[in-house]
C-alpha cells in the first residue's frame, strides 16, 4: 500500500501543473503573442492537430521535429497536450530519437503519454522507438525517487492493455521494433511495389486504351484506305478507257490525215509538175514576148522621133500660119472698120 500512494498522487500533481502551465500560457498570450520556433510548434501549442498532421507531411518536417523549444521537443509537448495517437506516432515518425530525450520536466515522452492517457498505439509507438524507456527512472535526478516506467503497472487508472506493453522487458520490445520496422520496411517496399504495381496497371491500361485507339485509327484508315483504293482503281480505269479512246481517235484522225495528206501531196507533185511544164512554156513565150516587146520599143522609138521631128514641123508651120491669119484677120478688121466710116 505505502508504493502505491505515491504512484498515485504523480498523475493527479501532474495533471494540476499542467493545468496552471496552461492557465498562465493563455494569459501571456492574451497579453503578449507567443513567438514559436515554427509551424509545428505554433499548430501543438494551439491544439490544432490537423495543423500538425499537415506539417508532419512537410518536407522539413524531421528538422521542425527537432527542435527544442523551452527544454522540450513537440513530441513532449503533444503527448503533455493529450494529442490523437496519429499526431503522436507521426511526430515518432518524423524524429524516432525524441523518444529518449527528456523534457523539461526530467520525463521521457513514454512516461508523459502515459500520464495523460495516451492509447494503446500511441504507448505501444513510444516503447518501439525507445525500449529502454520502461525501465528509465521517473526523475533521473533524483536520489531518492528510484521508481521507473514499469512501476505504474499498480496504477488503476492506466488501461489493462497499455499495462501489457509495460509488462514485457526491453529484451522483448527489441526483438518487436526489430520486427515492426522490418514489417515497416517491408510494408514501405509492398506499397512502393504496390505503387509501381498500380502504376504499371495504370500505364498498361494507358497503353490498351491506346492500343484500342490505334486499332480503331489502324481500321479506320484501312477503310479509308480500301474505299479510296477503290476509288483510285475506278478513276485509273475511267481515264485508262478515256486514253485508250482518244489514242482510238487520234489513230483513225492520224491515218484519215496520213491519206488525205498523201492524195493531197499527189496532186500537189502533179501541180508541181505542170507548174514546171507551164514553167517552160512561159519561159519560152515569155522569151518570144521580150524580144517583140525589144522589137515594139526599137520601132516606138523611131516612131516617137518621126513624130517628134513632124511634131516640130508642124509647129513652125502652124506659127507661120497663125501669123499669117493674125496678119489676116487685123486686115480684115481694118477693111471693116473703113466700111463703117464710110456709111456714116
Amino acid at each position: 500500500m505505502t508504493s502505491k500512494m505515491p504512484m498515485m498522487k504523480v498523475p493527479v500533481l501532474h495533471t494540476a501543473l499542467s493545468a496552471a502551465g496552461v492557465d498562465k500560457k493563455k494569459k501571456d498570450r492574451e497579453t503578449e503573442p507567443e513567438l514559436y520556433p515554427n509551424a509545428l510548434w505554433e499548430h501543438i501549442e494551439t491544439r490544432s492537430w490537423n495543423g500538425v498532421i499537415d506539417g508532419l507531411e512537410a518536407d522539413d518536417a524531421a528538422s521542425m521535429a527537432a527542435r527544442y523549444y523551452h527544454e522540450n521537443l513537440p513530441l513532449h509537448a503533444a503527448c503533455r497536450h493529450g494529442a490523437p495517437e496519429g499526431v503522436v506516432i507521426g511526430l515518432v515518425d518524423a524524429y524516432p530519437e525524441a523518444a529518449g530525450e527528456r523534457g523539461k520536466d526530467r520525463k521521457l515522452p513514454l512516461q508523459v503519454a502515459i500520464v495523460k492517457g495516451a492509447s494503446y498505439r500511441a504507448v505501444k509507438r513510444l516503447i518501439c522507438a525507445n525500449p529502454e524507456a520502461l525501465d528509465a527512472r521517473l526523475d533521473d535526478r533524483s536520489l531518492i525517487d528510484v521508481r521507473t516506467t514499469r512501476s505504474w503497472l499498480d496504477v488503476k487508472a492506466i488501461p489493462a492493455d497499455v499495462k501489457q506493453l509495460l509488462r514485457k522487458s526491453a529484451a522483448d520490445w527489441e526483438v518487436i521494433a526489430t520486427y515492426e520496422r522490418e514489417q515497416a520496411e517491408q510494408a514501405t517496399r509492398i506499397a512502393e511495389l504496390q505503387g509501381v504495381v498500380e502504376e504499371n496497371c495504370e500505364r498498361n491500361e494507358r497503353t490498351e486504351e491506346s492500343n484500342e485507339e490505334l486499332g480503331r485509327s489502324l481500321e479506320e484508315m484501312r477503310h479509308k484506305h480500301r474505299k479510296y483504293r477503290a476509288s483510285t482503281d475506278k478513276k485509273i480505269r475511267d481515264l485508262r478507257d478515256t486514253l485508250e479512246a482518244s489514242i482510238k481517235d487520234l489513230r483513225e484522225t492520224l491515218a484519215a490525215f496520213v491519206e488525205s495528206q498523201a492524195a493531197k501531196n499527189k496532186e500537189l507533185q502533179v501541180d508541181i509538175e505542170s507548174a514546171a511544164a507551164r514553167e517552160v512554156v512561159t519561159k519560152a513565150a515569155f522569151k518570144g514576148y521580150t524580144e517583140d516587146l525589144l522589137s515594139l520599143y526599137r520601132k516606138t522609138t523611131c516612131t516617137t522621133e518621126e513624130l517628134s521631128q513632124r511634131i516640130s514641123v508642124f509647129e513652125r508651120q502652124g506659127s507661120i500660119r497663125g501669123r499669117k491669119e493674125s496678119d489676116f484677120e487685123k486686115q480684115k478688121a481694118a477693111e471693116v472698120t473703113d466700111e463703117s466710116d464710110h456709111g456714116e
